[in-house]
């Protein structure tokens, strides 16, 4: 694809227009909720947060990772980070100023994007605003398994905390909010290193699955012995962490961060099973399915563990729709292996 320019230029044509027609629902949903909301005397700045989420999804980190270049990517964007921070120190004068915290975040995050885009366009010789309805819809049609998988997995993450207010007091909800903000946190970090490996097995996949079979079997070897280390790591830190961070009112936090320790290794098992393996093989649409059935779990989870055992009981329903997966996407990858050592 990238030494074909027709190509290329078709598939930046169909990801930018895929992107303007999802933008569109985007910017109903935001107006109309702050229209019939408190949020009704801040419409600007809502408006400026859709800005900002659209800003950075035009950010083309797709091409730098097909191009193996994602320093060049990284390079723009703490670029932009160090100059927020820079804009942010000399106008942040008082609380009233409170509304350039996004103004200048999302000035900040264009700069970098349209950086980026001016070198893929001077690179693939593509007129990246070129957009075309038949382009956009393939392209929504080849990603939307993909972008199902990423929503399902993103509204039940986020709806738990929300589900929790609900059965239990609100200083329990801090409890355990400071534990899974903690492991969050820790967990985004293995977000740079997917998004450098996960291109390298794509090409590889093309090459053969012998070769990428072999590559992953190496990334595997470290990836998840970090991911067990992080854990026991967690295990030992966490009781001193929540103390330094959050003060001895929240000591019932570690007690939760060590058991929310064991999303490491069970999130880095799904990830290379997932992520590594079956997307890059096209059993996406699987990988949609078990994501699926791990919400409906970890939602029924919620509704009987927690009114049962309370905070406890929410760190369970996070780990079980994990557990899960992990056999499911485990039991589906042991068949492609066993297949491929038939056939070979």
């Amino acid at each position: 694809l990238l030494n074909n320019k027709l190509s290329i230029s078709s598939a930046i044509s169909g990801i930018y227009t895929a992107k303007f027609i999802l933008l569109i629902p985007s910017f109903i949903v935001v107006v109309l909720g702050v229209h019939f909301s408190s949020l009704k005397n801040y419409t600007v700045l809502s408006l400026f947060i859709v800005f900002w989420a659209a800003a950075q999804s035009f950010g083309p980190v797709w091409y730098f990772q097909a191009t193996d270049r994602l320093h060049i990517y990284a390079l723009t964007d703490i670029f932009s980070r160090l100059l927020y921070m820079l804009l942010i120190f000399i106008f942040l004068r008082s609380s009233e100023d409170y509304y350039l915290i996004i103004v200048l975040q999302f000035l900040t995050i264009l700069i970098s994007t349209i950086v980026q885009c001016t070198i893929m366009s001077l690179e693939t010789g593509s007129k990246i605003f070129k957009l075309s309805l038949v382009d956009g819809i393939n392209a929504l049609r080849s990603g939307w398994s993909i972008s199902i998988f990423t929503i399902i997995t993103s509204v039940y993450t986020a709806a738990g905390i929300f589900i929790l207010g609900i059965f239990v007091p609100s200083h329990q909800v801090a409890i355990y909010g400071n534990a899974d903000r903690l492991a969050r946190a820790g967990l985004s970090m293995f977000g740079p290193i997917n998004q450098i490996i996960a291109p390298r097995i794509y090409s590889l996949v093309h090459q053969g699955l012998r070769e990428s079979i072999k590559y992953i079997y190496r990334i595997s070897a470290f990836y998840f012995p970090v991911a067990v280390l992080i854990f026991f790591l967690i295990i030992l830190l966490a009781k001193p962490a929540i103390t330094i961070l959050f003060g001895d009112s929240y000591i019932e936090s570690a007690n939760i961060l060590r058991l929310l320790g064991l999303l490491f290794p069970i999130i880095a098992l799904n990830t290379i099973l997932s992520s590594f393996v079956l997307i890059p093989l096209g059993k996406d649409n699987y990988v949609t399915v078990v994501y699926s059935i791990a919400s409906a779990l970890s939602l029924g989870a919620m509704i009987i563990l927690i009114p049962r055992v309370g905070i406890v009981g929410m760190a369970y329903s996070v780990i079980i729709p994990e557990a899960f997966a992990s056999i499911s996407l485990g039991f589906q990858v042991y068949k492609i292996l066993r297949r491929n050592l038939a056939e070979s």
